[in-house]
Order: C-alpha cells, then sequence, then structure tokens
C-alpha cells in the first residue's frame, strides 16, 4: 500500500465517519487524532485499567 504521511488523517476521517454514522465505538491507540471528532466513542484498548 502506497501513502504519504499528508494523505494518513483522510482515512482516519473516513474511519471515524463510518463508526460514528453506524453509532459504533472505535477502538484505536491513536486516540489524539479521533477525539477531534465531536460525539465520536473511543477507546484505546492498550491501556490497563485500573
Amino acid at each position: 500500500m502506497f501513502y504519504t504521511l499528508a494523505a494518513r488523517p483522510r482515512y482516519d476521517i473516513l474511519l471515524a465517519a463510518q463508526a460514528f454514522a453506524s453509532a459504533l465505538t472505535l477502538v484505536t491507540a491513536n486516540t489524539g487524532e479521533f477525539q477531534r471528532v465531536p460525539g465520536l466513542a473511543v477507546e484505546n484498548w492498550q491501556i490497563e485499567s485500573p
């Protein structure tokens, strides 16, 4: 797969749109990128719960 670093956020926003439109929780380690989407439920499963 060929892409530039500049193209990566466009794919992220497509993933966010799919999750938001389907009322799903997006599971990612890159929560910072997706927290800027209002109303999108985001979880990071790599962080251990207390």
